[in-house]
């Protein structure tokens, strides 16, 4: 019986721990981690626009040809970086403006990043790139949450 309530107090205080943990990963300030995943995209959407074809260069690539071709994804990530690196890096600036610009060029990059994952993990899952755009994915999931967290807060104190 003491080893039931032992294994008890046990979990509660991990479940506690957790819970504390995503509590302050949410708080922290993300402008700079979004400014980074914009720079990747707008350089990945830069090297897609390229003259050359990247996109013949391994199997991964093959499959997001069949869905656009290069200068589409190019474009896309190209817009997607800008407005990210931009929203971002005026809202250091100036406080929290561009807040819903932030967040949406956030959630943007988790279903673009997810899918450049996705090909990787489909079509070579030995490949260093599918954990590599994983970290990608994960990033933009954090930015859109705290971003997400801190709007709440700021409608709930007003």
């Amino acid at each position: 019986l003491p080893a039931a309530g032992m294994r008890a107090q046990f979990r509660r205080r991990g479940v506690r721990a957790v819970r504390h943990f995503f509590l302050r990963l949410r708080s922290v300030d993300t402008r700079a981690l979004e400014f980074v995943i914009g720079f990747d995209a707008l350089a990945w959407g830069t090297w897609l626009l390229a003259p050359w074809d990247t996109f013949l260069t391994t199997p991964s690539w093959r499959v997001m040809a069949t869905v656009a071709p290069e200068w589409v994804w190019g474009t896309i990530m190209v817009l997607l970086g800008a407005v990210q690196m931009a929203s971002a890096g005026f809202s250091i600036w100036n406080g929290n403006a561009l807040g819903r610009w932030r967040w949406g060029a956030s959630w943007a990059a988790i279903p673009m990043w997810a899918f450049i994952d996705g090909t990787f993990w489909l079509s070579n899952p030995y490949a260093t790139g599918g954990v590599i755009y994983l970290a990608l994915v994960l990033g933009a999931v954090w930015a859109s949450l705290s971003i997400a967290a801190g709007r709440a807060e700021r409608r709930h104190v007003q």
